[in-house]
């Protein structure tokens, strides 16, 4: 009885010289992942990860499977999710085109941003939509094969849609 009771005390000892707080980076194995500091924003991101489900978002988070960004609350216009029967994003993955297919009521302006998992832009367009159903595409084929984020805003009639995706760029 006394070896356990010394065993037990041994073991919450040792335990209380070495207690750690749990950190809010990211938590799967991977095969990278930082955290990156860029103005007064810190970006959490895992690269190497199997990914699936949704883009989800509220007025100061962007969190797709991988990657949790802040929001951008540097606009007075407060923006609403595109919704996904107004703009479908595909393939993905991708190996050399991206397609946008916008399904938008009517005349607008799109934007659309491409950034890797440092938050470094890689391309942006905008373009004017004459009838809110022209294909767009992006050519990613000199990229390497990793994470990527594309940032796609939707305006009309003095409204603004945002929506973030995930693309996995292979081969």
């Amino acid at each position: 009885m006394n070896s356990l009771k010394f065993l037990l005390l041994g073991l919450a000892l040792s335990g209380a010289g070495s207690a750690h707080a749990q950190s809010l980076g990211p938590t799967a194995v991977d095969a990278a992942g930082a955290s990156v500091t860029s103005g007064s924003l810190t970006y959490e991101y895992a690269v190497g990860q199997a990914v699936s489900g949704n883009t989800l978002s509220s007025s100061t988070l962007l969190f797709t499977p991988g990657v949790l960004q802040p929001g951008d609350n540097t606009t007075s216009i407060q923006a609403s999710p595109i919704s996904a029967t107004d703009l479908k994003i595909y393939p993905n993955p991708v190996e050399s085109t991206i397609f946008l297919l916008p399904a938008f009521s009517g005349a607008g302006r799109l934007q659309y941003s491409l950034y890797d998992v440092s938050d470094r832009l890689i391309s942006t367009r905008t373009v004017e939509l004459q009838s809110g159903t022209e294909r767009q595409s992006l050519d990613v084929v000199a990229l390497a094969a990793g994470t990527y984020s594309l940032r796609v805003t939707w305006s009309q009639a003095g409204h603004s849609y945002r929506s973030g995706y995930l693309i996995q760029k292979v081969k």
